[in-house]
């Protein structure tokens, strides 16, 4: 996979009847469709090897990570990913974002993206160390947010929200 993520508007995307949702931090949510992180890190003991290659709901929790340690990670890991941080502006091969805590979208599925493999040996610099990581895939950017309650772990995304991301991308 590339080192930036390039969201994608599918027509008629194949969900599957069984959508599963994966909830991060709102920050880093943003950080996978703005900054190109191309891995997830969970301290899971197991790999879960179910989920590989599965298209899931990438979920912003309720927390943002406006914690100054939070921020601080999520820069550190941009810097390695090759962005250049200055406050919240963000800049790489001369784009420029700004992520600002208060204005990320919470308590919504903001995209899809696929499981490709999961492995504790990313070399992608957005992968933590002593973590497993999820590394995704094929990432589409929902063009709004769809309101959704999330949960720990892997969850089922209720049918009617799944009917509005079906709606959202056109199929």
């Amino acid at each position: 996979m590339s080192a930036l993520l390039l969201p994608l508007r599918p027509r008629g995307l194949a969900l599957p009847e069984d959508l599963r949702g994966l909830t991060l931090h709102a920050l880093w949510v943003q950080a996978i469709t703005v900054l190109g992180k191309d891995v997830e890190n969970r301290r899971w003991r197991h790999i879960p090897r179910a989920h590989v290659g599965q298209l899931v709901a990438l979920h912003a929790g309720a927390t943002v990570v406006e914690h100054p340690l939070g921020v601080d990670l999520l820069q550190r890991c941009a810097r390695r990913a090759g962005w250049v941080v200055q406050g919240d502006h963000y800049t790489r091969d001369g784009r420029e974002v700004r992520l600002v805590p208060s204005e990320v979208p919470t308590r919504a599925i903001v995209g899809l993206v696929r499981i490709a493999r999961a492995r504790r040996d990313s070399p992608s610099p957005w992968a933590m160390d002593g973590s497993v990581h999820l590394e995704l895939a094929d990432l589409v950017v929902l063009p709004t947010p769809i309101p959704c309650p999330g949960m720990l772990g892997w969850w089922r995304v209720p049918p009617a929200v799944r009917v509005q991301i079906k709606e959202v991308l056109g199929g």
